[in-house]
């Protein structure tokens, strides 16, 4: 599990900055944020080998709601979503971790 909270950067370049974490890694779940303004923004993006047994939007939820906000989304491999708190990106990705820790995690059910 690799986590970065990047205060400052535009929630535009967020993706862009957990592909390259994610980079020539196998069985690897990368979750990064931002403080851009005050407003929070969260990434989760899978390694391939990994998606079917985690699913990107379940964990990113986790991290928008300790960021303020609901929802989030996107494809199994890669979501975002965002909140009012950005000052709380670091709970954000201590809630990904917890709920990488629960056992079964799955959008299989």
């Amino acid at each position: 599990f690799i986590s970065q909270q990047l205060n400052g950067l535009p929630a535009k370049e967020l993706r862009a900055v957990a592909m390259d974490l994610l980079k020539d890694t196998n069985s690897t779940i990368v979750a990064v944020t931002t403080n851009d303004e005050g407003k929070g923004s969260a990434v989760v993006a899978l390694s391939a080998d990994l998606v079917g047994r985690y699913q990107a939007p379940e964990l990113v939820k986790a991290a928008v709601a300790a960021l303020g906000g609901a929802g989030g989304g996107g494809r199994p491999e890669c979501a975002q979503g965002g909140g009012a708190h950005g000052e709380k990106g670091a709970e954000a990705l201590m809630a990904v971790r917890a709920l990488l820790q629960r056992p079964l995690l799955s959008g299989n059910g």
